[in-house]
């Protein structure tokens, strides 16, 4: 390690300011330094910033509210609201009807906070993806997003049903139950989503699910069809969607299905053909109900490894068959949505993708250059306090040197969750310490273009952070004050909450809105790290162990998202996204939009102005094969960074040339593939838009190959017709487009023709049991269809055997069947026939699945004096179909030899202090398992140090102990410990109230 001379840091101080400092790093000096392991966050801020307020209440009491079920959108309406507090959970506000929000009262005109209106003419997407969650707590409905300036807007999420229902039964993975949800600590979600896919009912804001009435957003669905998570929400996100549509009709109005917390059930699904048809059709349906919507966003974490979830690894037969499956499953929904959307009325597709090289590795995006319309790469939470070693989690570039590089197990070859070592496009593994190096937004773009020379770079999108995700408590070495990447987070444990900062929703995220208000406004504490292309925030608190310590975000500023403008010129890329709209202030999307050169509505270029504290350079002193070994670290500051939008976009760069004339034309298509089924009684065209990069050419079209009965309609045009006359099967042709400038120079593009047979395939189980039927699904490859079909068995139609749906009847004799479906449409004259054979039985169903699911573990206690005695019974509201194992497993305590049966008691001695244990046991139906746990108090000696037990009304304050139902809690606020009045104990009953946690916490 060397610092500058004094004489150095003069020069650069009399330059820069006095925040100045240099200092030379090699990877031994990096990251090693001792965590602190005590500490965690705080409460989370709730911050929701100066600007208007709406959400979804439920509202006043009327009769025609009568018996509707809870969920019902009936029930609710979207109102106008305010906070007595920024951190309060309800809304100061009534729920009357002047303070519905009104249709003119949104910010559909990017009108609201700091949104300036854009003019999109840059031919960039400029997308956000909106969460649907944003609702409720953050009081952020769909009306307030600036649609004006969005190309796109992503609605997140659909979910994926997998509850064990009606599943192919050629799957082998077991169900998830979405426990993604429970993972990411939202049981109540799961259960949500398990009554959206009417494997349940909906559960009340206190967890109830007895509740049942009229209008229930639900409907009975088996496993992997698509659903709307939140049945308010996505009712009134919905609605705003297609309102914020006719308002800015430029706008694409996407559907997101899966992200983090719901893509457990991607797995299963592309497993098969029969569950990726179910997928397929249900995203068809989905699309039928809502016209409105332009296009389907993939949004799998992760192709080739599990995402959260309580199931353990579920990508158990690799990265390469989930990338073969996962390319099956693109084509096909790439297939099914081409044949019934066409023309003006096509839908686009994309997908969001991991920036990890790794785990870009899982997808072919070379087989998919055609499929996709565009790629999203998730260009941020590239680090979080998800880990100790901190990083830039959204960074342009990838620093030279940092302490997460060289962790234990940073030289192991990336495996995949099978034990195979991961491959990339080139033949090329990679280790931990290389797969961190390439995590940036660069790394992305290049690790797909390297791997994938056919993919178009003009089909990848970055994307921008409109959040931070920080940590509490990160220290570094003295001589690395400030340069956070070499540093450690300190905290109790590895998890969000034990090492993130409060944040505004969640422990480690906080929104750009509250950065702002509180930090960024201020000039407070804000730097950037030129070399990475990232700002970050370090807060100074105390010193831990003698080492500087700060509160640390990172984040995306508009001078990173200008950089990352830079990136899309570079490597020509197709646009900018952002994660999310709830979370901007508006200043995220205007750097957006000035990034890719759009200009203002008053026809002016975008400027502003960053104030930093600090600026950090970093260069590389040496490497050895490449990687760097030593660098020099330097700080100057204060800085104010200056954006001209004019400056920026008339600069030179390779995706402007200077003189395009005198180059050849690029040539583009609307399509380069058509596909079309025959007919037997008239022919169709089809229309081609052809564009070039320059304005004064002259067009040529010309047949080149195939089928010389598929003609033209037009030749020296942009557009063209191709005809396909009638009987024309299995047959093709090839069509050239050319665009010849004034030098003679020419550019060409070309579009193929492929006319197919009709026909039409059928999906659903081989097999089933009489008391159980079936439902076979058909699915023409032509539209306009009508379906017949009918059930034999051997040369004797089976009368009312199978309806005009495909539900096969209950109560067949066991024996072989087969199933003909006759597909027909009056589209031109198409028809196709197809069979599929059933097997019905007389097999008993195996309950087993729903005996597992229903149990519960129940505790008793006895206390007798120096003893507490524990029993724990385990119950189930359904029967299995096999002999249940129970194993036993108790922290503590003496063995009552009951173990093997669904009851167990065991009993421990009392000391002075009270005693926290939990009581497990693992159930074992068929082959089926689960395991529950309860945790329980075991109290102190009578006369010891033992805690009182909560009574109702006492007069609490913060800092008592009690304990309640076996268990210790202390009294964090004494006003909601002490409540009484009708709704008190309803709300503050230590873990029984519906907001017992503002009151109470467990005591440790």
């Amino acid at each position: 390690m060397k610092k500058l001379s004094i004489i150095a840091i003069a020069t650069l101080s009399a330059i820069y300011g006095s925040n100045v400092f240099a200092v030379e790093v090699t990877p031994e000096e990096s990251g090693k330094i001792s965590a602190d392991l005590h500490g965690s966050a705080g409460e989370v801020s709730r911050h929701r910033g100066e600007r208007l307020k709406t959400k979804i209440q439920w509202k006043a009491w009327s009769n025609d509210m009568e018996g509707l079920h809870p969920h019902s959108p009936k029930n609710y309406q979207v109102y106008k609201v305010e906070y007595a507090k920024p951190g309060d959970i309800y809304p100061s506000s009534g729920n009357s009807n002047e303070m519905i929000l009104k249709e003119n009262e949104n910010g559909f005109a990017a009108n609201l906070e700091k949104n300036v209106p854009f003019q999109l003419n840059s031919n960039k997407i400029v997308g956000m993806y909106y969460d649907e969650w944003a609702y409720w707590e953050r009081s952020f409905s769909a009306d307030l997003v600036p649609a004006k300036n969005l190309t796109h807007i992503f609605w997140s999420f659909l979910g994926l049903c997998d509850f064990g229902a009606q599943r192919p039964g050629n799957v082998t993975l077991p169900s998830t139950g979405n426990t993604g949800l429970v993972a990411e600590g939202n049981e109540r979600g799961q259960k949500i989503l398990k009554g959206m896919c009417g494997q349940g009912n909906l559960p009340t804001e206190s967890g109830d699910t007895s509740w049942q009435g009229n209008d229930t957003p639900a409907k009975q669905q088996g496993d992997f069809n698509v659903t709307r998570y939140d049945p308010q929400a996505s009712y009134y996100g919905l609605k705003a969607l297609e309102r914020m549509k006719k308002a800015n009709p430029q706008l694409n109005v996407m559907v997101s299905i899966g992200g983090w917390s719901m893509s457990a059930p991607f797995h299963a699904m592309v497993e098969t053909k029969e569950g990726r048809d179910i997928f397929v059709n249900s995203v068809m349906n989905f699309l039928s109900e809502n016209p409105f919507v332009d296009g389907i966003d993939l949004d799998w974490e992760f192709v080739g490894s599990t995402g959260p979830s309580a199931m353990g690894n579920l990508a158990t037969d690799g990265y390469q068959k989930e990338k073969e499956r996962y390319t099956a499953l693109v084509k096909e929904l790439r297939k099914a949505m081409d044949a019934k959307y066409s023309g003006a009325q096509r839908k686009q597709l994309s997908a969001a993708v991991s920036a990890s090289p790794a785990k870009l590795a899982a997808i072919d995006f070379n087989s998919l250059k055609d499929d996709f319309d565009f790629i999203n790469i998730m260009t941020y939470d590239m680090y979080g306090a998800f880990a100790r070693n901190p990083g830039h989690q959204a960074a342009v570039y990838a620093k030279p040197i940092a302490g997460t590089y060289y962790q234990q197990g940073g030289q192991d070859k990336v495996k995949d969750e099978a034990g195979n070592i991961i491959i990339d496009g080139q033949g090329n593994d990679m280790t931990g310490e290389q797969t961190q190096r390439g995590f940036s937004t660069e790394g992305a773009v290049k690790a797909i273009l390297d791997n994938n020379p056919n993919f178009p770079s003009e089909k990848l999108v970055v994307g921008a952070a409109a959040y931070s995700r920080g940590w509490h408590s990160v220290s570094v070495k003295q001589e690395h004050d400030k340069l956070f990447w070499h540093g450690i987070a300190n905290g109790e444990e590895v998890s969000r909450k034990g090492l993130g900062s409060n944040g505004s929703y969640e422990h480690g995220v906080t929104d750009y809105r509250e950065l702002y208000d509180n930090i960024i406004s201020k000039k407070q504490d804000v730097y950037y790290d030129k070399q990475a292309e990232a700002a970050y925030i370090w807060k100074p608190i105390a010193k831990v162990n003698g080492n500087p310590t700060a509160q640390v975000e990172t984040f995306d500023s508009q001078r990173s998202v200008i950089a990352k403008g830079d990136l899309v010129k570079k490597y020509k890329l197709g646009g900018m996204f952002a994660w999310a709209a709830s979370n901007d202030n508006g200043l995220i999307l205007n750097s957006m939009n000035a990034a890719v050169c759009n200009k203002q509505a008053n026809g002016s270029y975008y400027n502003f102005s960053e104030d930093y504290n600090g600026v950090v350079d970093t260069k590389v002193i040496d490497s050895q094969n490449g990687v760097p070994t030593k660098v020099d670290e330097s700080m100057s500051g204060p800085v104010a960074y200056n954006f001209n939008g004019q400056n920026y976009c008339n600069s030179s760069t390779p995706e402007v040339p200077e003189t395009p004339e005198s180059q050849a034309p690029t040539v583009t298509l609307d399509k380069t593939s058509i596909n079309v089924v025959g007919t037997s009684d008239y022919g169709f065209g089809y229309p081609v838009i052809a564009g070039s990069n320059q304005d004064s050419v002259t067009w040529k079209w010309e047949r080149i190959e195939g089928n010389s009965d598929i003609y033209l309609k037009s030749y020296d045009k942009a557009s063209a017709e191709i005809v396909v006359p009638k009987n024309l099967f299995d047959v093709s042709a090839k069509f050239r487009v050319t665009a010849t400038n004034g030098d003679k120079k020419s550019g060409e593009a070309f579009v193929t023709v492929n006319v197919v047979k009709p026909a039409v395939s059928i999906s659903g189980s081989n097999t089933m049991a009489s008391a159980n039927p079936v439902k076979l699904e058909a699915e023409a490859n032509f539209d306009q269809v009508t379906y017949a079909w009918t059930l034999k068995q051997g040369a004797q139609v089976v009368a009312n055997g199978i309806d005009q749906n495909g539900q096969i009847k209950a109560g067949l004799a066991a024996g072989d069947y087969i199933a003909e479906v006759t597909a027909s449409s009056v589209k031109g004259a198409r028809s196709a026939t197809q069979t599929h054979a059933v097997k019905v039985t007389q097999e008993v169903q195996n309950n087993d699945q729903a005996f597992i699911n229903g149990m519960k573990l129940g505790l008793q206690f006895k206390d007798e004096g120096n003893r507490y005695f524990i029993t724990g019974t385990v119950a189930s509201s359904q029967t299995p179909t096999s002999k249940p194992n129970y194993s036993w497993s108790p922290m503590g305590g003496t063995q009552e030899s009951t173990n093997g049966l669904s009851y167990f008691t065991f009993s421990v001695e009392k000391t002075s202090s009270p005693q926290l244990m939990n009581l497990k046991v693992d159930v074992t139906a068929g082959k089926e398992t689960r395991q529950l746990m309860e945790n329980f108090t075991v109290p102190a000696l009578s006369g010891s140090a033992g805690y009182p037990a909560w009574a109702y009304g006492n007069n609490y304050k913060a800092g008592d102990v009690v304990t309640h139902k076996g268990k210790v809690f202390e009294c964090v606020v004494a006003g909601w410990c002490s409540q009484t009045g009708q709704w008190s104990q309803l709300h503050y009953e230590p873990e029984v109230g519906i907001s017992w946690t503002q009151a109470w916490k467990y005591h440790k």
